[in-house]
């Protein structure tokens, strides 16, 4: 072999061989970058799995807050409610007095009519 073509086939080989290993590297390096990217989602998708845990744990105490605030308001209403209860009782229960007691007076004036 001439040397000329020798020499022309070992720069081919050459060449084949240099685009050979940048391929590969690019390879490797789009691979590891993928592996980044994709390590940097999983990361990312745990953070927010994180946050969306928190956010729903804060919901959650808001809320029992809400919840109890509530039962507070109603607890006071319903003592309202059984002071307006018991004074309408009291009320009542002294129209009721008064009646009878007129009603006995009744009974007393017609008793005395009757003896007269």
């Amino acid at each position: 072999m001439p040397k000329s073509t020798h020499s022309k086939l070992f720069m081919a080989n050459q060449a084949k061989d240099v685009t050979q290993i940048k391929f590969n590297q690019a390879l490797i390096n789009s691979s590891k970058a993928c592996k980044s990217v994709f390590g940097r989602d999983k990361i990312m998708l745990a953070e927010l799995e994180k946050l969306k845990n928190i956010k729903a744990e804060q919901d959650k105490e808001m809320r029992e807050l809400e919840a109890k605030a509530e039962a507070k308001v109603a607890k006071k209403q319903l003592k309202k409610g059984k002071k307006k209860v018991n004074v309408l009782e009291e009320h009542v229960g002294g129209i009721d007095k008064t009646i009878n007691q007129i009603s006995h007076r009744n009974d007393w004036d017609t008793m005395l009519e009757k003896a007269n």
